[in-house]
Formats: C-alpha cells, sequence, structure tokens
C-alpha cells in the first residue's frame, strides 16, 4: 500500500473547486475521496460552507454500508431522502411532502436516481429538481457509471442529470441553479478519458493519484484457470484468508459447489434477485450464509471468521472498505480499472493477488450487439453517422441522430407515451428516453463502455501471447512486486528440468533400471502420467531406450539425432 495524505489535506476549497460548477476528482483509493464529500456535508471542509449533499454511487453495498455508519449521529440528514422521497416514486405526493426544507444530505444508487427522474420527477414542479434540492451531488467512482452501462440502463440517467446540470449552468434559458457543484470522483480514470464538458462551463480536474494514498497489493502472480481450485484448497488448508471476484455468477456458484473444497469454509455473495431467491430454495444454509456475511461486511466491514474464502462479483467492485487482514485475493476481471478497484477494497492492502489470465471476461460478445444495433437504426432513418453532436433548439439540447424518432414522438398519444417508450428502448439497446429532455437520445456511455471493455480484453489478450503481462501489471501497481507468468505447462516442465539436473542425467550416458525407476516415479508425480517417454515428450525432445540387449539398463537420446 503506497501511503501519502488524506485528499481533503491538499485540496483548498476555495482556490481549487470554488470557482468551477464542474469538478473530477482523480485520487486513488483509499485517499478519501468520500471522506472529503462527507466533510463538505457536515460543514468541516475548510474554507467551504456547510452544504447539502446528493452522493450517487452504482454500488448498493455503499449505500447500505453509510447509513449503518451514520444513521444514529446523523438521522435527519440521512433518513428524510430515504423515507420521503425515496418512496415518492409510488404515488407523487400531493401535498408536498418532499418540500426542499426537508431534505438534508443523502446517499442513493444510480438506479434510485433512474426511478426518480421515470417516476418522481416533473419538469414545471421545481419541488422535484434534484439540482434545485442539493448544494452538491457528487458521483462516487464515475467510471464505474461508465462500465454498468455495457449493461445497465441506469447510467444513461446518470449522465443525462450531469449534462442537463451543465446545460442549465450554461444557458440564460434557465435559472441559475441551487446546486454550486456537479463532483465527479474516481480513482481509476482511464475509461473516462473522453468524457468532459463543452467549453463555457466552469471546470476543473484535480489530479492528486501520485500525492494521496493509493492502496496496492504487496506482490501480483498470475494463475491458470486449471490452478484456481488448488489455490482455493491451499487457502484452507493453510488457515488463510481470500477473497475470489468471478466474472459470472454461474463461476462463483461452480466453485462453491466443487467437492474438493469445503462448503463449511466458502461463502457467496451476490446482486441477481433471482439467483438469490432460487439459491434460497436450493440450498438454505449457503442463503443464510450469504445473508450473515453481507451484514457483517456492512456493519463491521468484516467477513465472518468461520469462512476463509468468499466468492464475489463486482457487487463489491467499489465502494466498500474490507477491514479484515486478507492474505490472498484472485481476480478474474482484465480490465484495468476492475483490477485496481477490487484490490484496493481491502484497506490494509492485499498480500498476494491472483490474477486468472484465462479466465472468460463478461461480457463476451460486443461486436453482434453493435452490428444488430446499427441495423436497427438503418431501418428507422438510413444512418449510422454519430458524427452530429447534440443541437440546441428552444426546449433545450436535442440528440439530432434521434430526431425521427423524437419527430414521431408527436404522434403519440399522452396515455401511450409510456408503452411507445418501452418499445423503443426494447428495440434499441443504444437508444434511451430523457426524461429531462423529453427526447430519445444515444446511449453514447453504452457505446464507450463497451468499446473501452472490448480494447482492455484485447489488450490483455495481445500481452498475454506476447509473454508481456508482467510489464502490463507492473504499470497498474508500480510498487507492488510482479511475478513473471508460466503457465502450468511451463511451471511443470520447469520442474522436470530441475529433476532431470539434481539426477545429472547425460544423453547416451548408460544408467540401471532403478535410477531410472526412481526418476520415472517423482517425474509421474509431476505429469500424472505412467510411461517415461510421453513424459520426456512433455518437456524436452528426448527419448529413453533399452542399452542393448540389457533390459536392467538404459539410456536417454535426442529424438532429432
Amino acid at each position: 500500500m503506497v501511503e501519502g495524505v488524506r485528499l481533503s489535506n491538499v485540496i483548498d476549497y476555495q482556490k481549487d473547486m470554488a470557482p468551477y460548477r464542474f469538478v473530477e476528482i482523480h485520487a486513488g483509493p483509499g485517499a478519501g475521496k468520500n471522506t472529503l464529500i462527507e466533510m463538505l456535508a457536515k460543514g468541516e471542509m475548510p474554507g467551504a460552507p456547510k452544504m447539502r449533499v446528493l452522493l450517487i454511487t452504482s454500488r448498493r453495498a455503499k449505500v447500505d454500508e453509510t447509513f449503518a455508519t451514520y444513521l444514529d449521529s446523523d438521522n435527519e440528514s440521512l433518513s428524510l431522502f430515504k423515507k420521503r422521497v425515496g418512496k415518492a416514486w409510488d404515488v407523487v405526493d400531493p401535498k408536498g411532502e418532499h418540500v426542499l426544507a426537508g431534505i438534508g444530505n443523502t446517499i442513493c444508487t444510480s438506479a434510485f436516481i433512474a426511478g426518480y427522474l421515470k417516476n418522481v420527477y416533473r419538469k414545471d414542479d421545481v419541488r422535484t429538481h434534484l439540482w434545485e434540492m442539493y448544494d452538491v451531488i457528487a458521483v462516487d467512482e464515475i467510471h464505474s457509471v461508465m462500465l454498468d452501462s455495457t449493461y445497465q440502463d441506469a447510467p444513461f440517467y446518470i449522465y443525462d442529470l450531469i449534462n442537463h446540470y451543465l446545460d442549465r449552468c450554461n444557458s440564460e434559458e434557465y435559472p441559475d441553479p441551487i446546486c454550486k457543484h456537479v463532483i465527479l470522483m474516481t480513482g481509476t480514470p482511464e475509461p473516462l478519458s473522453d468524457y468532459f464538458p463543452a467549453d463555457g462551463i466552469p471546470a476543473t480536474m484535480i489530479d492528486k493519484m501520485d500525492e494521496c494514498t493509493n492502496i496496492q497489493p504487496k506482490n501480483v502472480h498470475f494463475v491458470e484457470m486449471q490452478q484456481v481450485v488448488r489455490l482455493l484448497k491451499s487457502v484452507v488448508q493453510e488457515n488463510k484468508r481470500c477473497i475470489y471476484f468471478g466474472n459470472r455468477i454461474d463461476r462463483i456458484q461452480s466453485l462453491y459447489e466443487d467437492k474438493q473444497l469445503p462448503k463449511e469454509k466458502m461463502v457467496m455473495s451476490f446482486s441477481n434477485e433471482e439467483k438469490r431467491a432460487e439459491l434460497c430454495e436450493t440450498d438454505k444454509q449457503a442463503w443464510e450464509n450469504m445473508v450473515a456475511t453481507e451484514v457483517s461486511i456492512k456493519s463491521a466491514y468484516k467477513i465472518p471468521e468461520q469462512f476463509s474464502v468468499l466468492l464475489t462479483t463486482s457487487r463489491y467492485r467499489e465502494g466498500i472498505n474490507i477491514k479484515d487482514n486478507i492474505d490472498a485475493m484472485v481476480i478474474e476481471s482484465h480490465n484495468r480499472s476492475d483490477v485496481i478497484q477490487m484490490a484496493g477494497r481491502v484497506r490494509s492492502g492485499v498480500k498476494d493477488l491472483y490474477l486468472v489470465v484465462d479466465a472468460m471476461p463478461y461480457p463476451t460478445d460486443y461486436a453482434e450487439e453493435v452490428m444488430e444495433n446499427k441495423l436497427a437504426l438503418i431501418q428507422i432513418y438510413g444512418s449510422t453517422d454519430r458524427r452530429e453532436k447534440r443541437i440546441k433548439d428552444k426546449d433545450g439540447s436535442i440528440d439530432k441522430r434521434c430526431y425521427p424518432l423524437n419527430f414521431m414522438l408527436n404522434e403519440v398519444p399522452a396515455n401511450q407515451l409510456g408503452r411507445f417508450i418501452q418499445f423503443i428502448e426494447g428495440k434499441f439497446r443504444y437508444i434511451r428516453y430523457s426524461y429531462l429532455y423529453d427526447s430519445f437520445m444515444m446511449y453514447d456511455p453504452r457505446a464507450t463502455g463497451v468499446n473501452y471493455v472490448r480494447a482492455k480484453n484485447a489488450e490483455w489478450e495481445i500481452a498475454w501471447k506476447n509473454h508481456s503481462l508482467p510489464q502490463m501489471v507492473q504499470g497498474w501497481f508500480p510498487d507492488a512486486a510482479v511475478s513473471e507468468f508460466l503457465s502450468e505447462r511451463d511451471r511443470k516442465s520447469q520442474a522436470s528440468w530441475r529433476l532431470w539436473d539434481e539426477y545429472g542425467f547425460e544423453l547416451n550416458a548408460v544408467y540401471p533400471k532403478e535410477t531410472i525407476d526412481h526418476f520415472k516415479s517423482e517425474l509421474s508425480a509431476i505429469w500424472r502420467m505412467k510411461q517415461i517417454n510421453p513424459m520426456l515428450k512433455q518437456f524436452s525432445q528426448y527419448e529413453y531406450v533399452k542399452a542393448g540387449k540389457d533390459k536392467k539398463k538404459g539410456k536417454f537420446r535426442s529424438i532429432e539425432a
């Protein structure tokens, strides 16, 4: 772990933040990004007034952790939104219970914001305008919003909210919003390289990646999928503790069910409600263990001591702090952003991080999705040209690329609008309806996220084939000791050559059968084979033959010779 200073100690609010509507903060895991936001909410940031803060996170676990931490000490500021506005999308309260005076600081998920804009927001009701409720709208780990857009719709509404707020700040058509800042925070800024507001918006980017605390593992190793069960088995046998981040729920479930691993030492955690309900029906004990573990992580930031291995997914990729001493972490993702964030969940730093070189990425096939989307767009308006940017008209910022669909909106009866929106969004993965702009727009972050993940997976494949994975990963964790990657076959070959050298064998020299039998027995423990020549073939160009007519002696010779 790289020890540095806390973010709040190196940011001068009046100089670095006060002049700007848009603030992007880059600081590694453990730098104190959320602490900075909490200080703004509590009025503890030097030079800054106490502000009402809305903190948006992509992870439900982070919301649960925050409510568990602050509910007793700051009940009013954290619970009013949850009690009043949080349930408002069921029935928009005609009595105006969600008045501005009743809204304090809060934290919520991206999915909550999506539901709020769909079901509560009204253009003509200022009481439902988030930029009029808060002094600060902050988005935690904004890179995750971009990456989640590859398979979720909620990120569309986060970017839509940000863009609409910035439009309001930059337009004379709208009154100046109460919100002073939109703050985007990330510990892995690479996916955001193309995201920054248009000219005219007071904007800044604060980069403290090298100056503040940045949690890194001590050692990084590479393993193949076939080695994973053996690795987890050794973790349990040596009384160590491990977190396993899988790419798919079915993958971690298969590990949980593996006969070589003790179930009583394993616990799973994932978010998919359908899969959770299914687990509750098929394995009640596993479900109960999962719930108990999630409660422990939420309240005590620890994995229950009786479990050696936590099998999870991206559920805990960001936003949660594990304060246990974790000896090992195994990660299937090949995405730099994922790996850095996952490794940073253990606040004391992971001793040994293992990256699974041949894990199947998720999702797997983007090309087909993109092609289907292009064909569908051509059917509607004959072009996929995305060079035209949003243009202004009297109703705000409209996406010209969706003009034919938005023209059709004028012909849709009000009582059929919801069904029409649902139909279009079901047909086109890269088009979503903006409730802030009353129009369809291209879901650009989805395309950007898909392209980014594709590029990162391809980059990993190239490095794997070129034997340059250690050099690439060293750039991710500059202060870690990164091991060379050896495949299982390479490891066995090296072990075989060491055994060969121990025996001091030379080609064409004659050895007694007893010596050869001992060598064959030790070689068999490495390759799990019985015959000596098939084993020699695995790592050499040698073969073993009898020495003339003497069956009790033999020699090694080169096959090429």
